[in-house]
């Protein structure tokens, strides 16, 4: 009797079994094609934007930095097109030169170079510096590039009737910038015309080859006009004698006989 449970129970079994496997199944066969849709989808990838420097602030006009720095336009004078691309080379310029006219020598100092500062410094203690300011009327001022790239400003001072010029290389900006004064010839500014800093070098160029003339040389050349003197009667008046007296025009005079800051 025992026979037939068992196999009325494997029989219900295995019709159980049927449905519950393939219950079992289609779920796994469902999210197997899911699967293999999602695969298939590809998503765009967003790329990472690059940063982008915000551009540099507009150069300031001559005018408003005057303004800022309450200098006076009309003393202190840089026209737009004279004046360097940057805010901060044209604020320190325009201090450094405010402070001449106004006899600020604190302020020209601490932008001087070394050698010039103790000159300016020697300056201020036996009265020069008052004296060679005080009657200073007008800065005209340009600036440009020397033969061997170095940041230059040209000043032309403007004093009573005279005028009176010095070129000076810079470098840092604002009122960290340090000023250096070039040598100046003598009668430099009858000299000057057209690119005036270009000028500026080519004529201290020319010295420099009149003065590397050997010492030798030069005595011998004083000794011929002797000789040429004595026998024409007029007197022994040699080279120092024909540069001496109180005429600016006479005599020969080396590059570095007129450097700034002395040189008003």
């Amino acid at each position: 009797m025992t026979y037939p449970i068992r196999r009325i129970t494997r029989s219900l079994m295995s019709r159980l079994a049927m449905p519950l496997a393939m219950a079992v199944a289609i779920p796994l066969v469902a999210g197997q094609l899911v699967g293999c849709g999602e695969e298939e989808v590809k998503k765009p990838v967003a790329k990472a934007k690059k940063a982008v420097a915000p551009p540099p602030p507009p150069v300031k006009s001559v005018e408003e930095l005057c303004q800022e720095l309450q200098i006076d336009s009309m003393r202190v004078r840089m026209p737009e097109d004279e004046a360097p691309n940057s805010t901060d080379a044209r604020r320190g310029i325009l201090i450094f030169f405010d402070a001449w006219l106004r006899g600020d020598d604190q302020t020209v100092v601490g932008m001087l170079n070394s050698s010039d500062r103790m000159e300016l410094m020697a300056m201020v203690e036996d009265g020069a510096w008052q004296d060679a300011t005080e009657d200073v009327d007008a800065v005209f001022i340009r600036t440009g590039m020397s033969n061997t790239g170095d940041r230059c400003v040209l000043a032309i001072y403007e004093v009573g009737v005279d005028t009176q010029a010095q070129l000076w290389t810079y470098n840092g900006s604002g009122q960290s910038m340090n000023f250096t004064a070039v040598p100046t010839p003598p009668g430099m500014v009858d000299r000057l015309s057209g690119d005036m800093i270009s000028d500026w070098y080519s004529i201290l160029q020319e010295e420099n080859s009149l003065w590397s003339v050997a010492d030798e040389q030069l005595e011998d050349l004083m000794a011929e006009e002797d000789e040429e003197e004595e026998k024409s009667g007029s007197g022994a008046v040699g080279l120092q004698g024909q540069g001496g007296g109180g005429g600016g025009g006479g005599g020969r005079r080396g590059p570095a006989g007129g450097d700034a800051p002395d040189q008003f």
